[in-house]
């Protein structure tokens, strides 16, 4: 059975190929979507976006295992303002979740494209998904604000070091149970 600091370890090692990769594959994506030929399509502009969300989800990643291992520690331990803890957290989420309900958009939208054939060209239209876009990200972002009010750094005495936690967890947990 391994032990704690040997999955760390390989969890550190696995994030860091993917961010490797990511990080200029998703540039690299963005760099083509923008292109001219592919404006007028309305697909990509889900593809677009959810580069973005997976650009922002790699880098806030990365931010984060750097400074754990900046620190020695990897268990997602800050010794930082309390301000870049829920910012970090809270644009981590909303970037996650944004990636996952644009896919599930593109997917609905090729879903039409293949069902409904000949409405398709009236129904799925750049301006539309566009306004998808910006309801799933409002979405999402609305669905996510918590995290800027439930993080914050919390000290623990038995190890000396700070960490980004869920502050109040008792009062929050009491909040959204029955009130």
């Amino acid at each position: 059975m391994p032990t704690d600091k040997m999955q760390d370890f390989i969890l550190s090692c696995i994030q860091a190929i993917i961010c490797i990769l990511g990080i200029p594959g998703n540039i690299f994506v963005l760099a083509i979507m923008m292109r001219k030929k592919f404006k007028n399509i309305s697909l990509c502009v889900y593809m677009l976006w959810i580069a973005l969300a997976d650009l922002g989800v790699l880098v806030l990643t990365l931010i984060i295992r750097c400074y754990s291992f900046s620190t020695h520690d990897t268990k997602n331990y800050f010794d930082l303002h309390s301000a870049v803890c829920k910012i970090t957290w809270t644009g981590f989420y909303i970037c996650i979740h944004s990636s996952v309900w644009l896919l599930i958009a593109m997917t609905v939208e090729k879903f039409i494209a293949v069902v409904f054939p000949l409405n398709a060209k009236s129904w799925l239209t750049r301006r539309k998904s566009k306004w998808v876009v910006i309801s799933i990200v409002t979405f999402v972002s609305i669905l996510n604000i918590h995290h800027r009010y439930t993080k914050d750094v919390k000290r623990n005495e038995i190890k000396q070091i700070e960490a980004c936690t869920v502050s109040n967890f008792n009062t929050w947990l009491r909040i959204f149970s029955h009130g």
